[in-house]
């Protein structure tokens, strides 16, 4: 039991670092190389020039690495593949006659254009690419924290 601990960036904010720098965990990712693909992944061009996207425009050298790899292949498919669903939901709609009944339903793209966007927030959120992963990742602010927090941040 005990007092729970205190996160690294409230430590560092408060200026704990100086006191006590053994306390600090450096868990930053030390490698400034972009993220790689897994070995032996395929990628569509449409997956190709989502994943170049991805590199150019989220990556964050010191942040991500080569082992973010996956992570950044599952957003560019899931991308890929809502953006593929999405066109055809816009040029059939959203409603279809269904084939037994001849009654008005939902079209089978739409229900899997929205599962893959509910899917797609998560992994947005893991790679820090929407605001609330953004936060996950922002360096500490205010007064208060040493050299060895994450201002030098490329």
């Amino acid at each position: 039991m005990g007092q729970r601990p205190t996160p690294t960036l409230l430590r560092l904010i408060a200026g704990e670092s100086a006191k006590h720098p053994e306390r600090v965990r450096t868990d930053r990712p030390k490698t400034a190389a972009p993220p790689a693909l897994p070995v032996g992944t395929v990628l569509s061009p449409a997956e190709r020039a989502t994943w170049d996207w991805l590199v150019e425009t989220i990556y964050m050298p010191g942040l991500h690495s080569p082992g973010d790899g996956p992570a950044f292949l599952k957003v560019a498919r899931l991308l890929t593949r809502v953006n593929q669903i999405d066109r055809k939901l816009h040029s059939q709609g959203c409603l279809m006659r269904h084939p037994k009944t001849n009654k008005p339903s939902v079209s089978p793209n739409a229900k899997l254009s929205r599962e893959i966007w509910s899917m797609l927030g998560p992994a947005l959120d893991a790679i820090g690419a929407s605001p609330s992963g953004r936060y996950r990742f922002a360096p500490p602010h205010g007064k208060g924290h040493d050299a060895s927090s994450w201002d030098d941040f490329d």
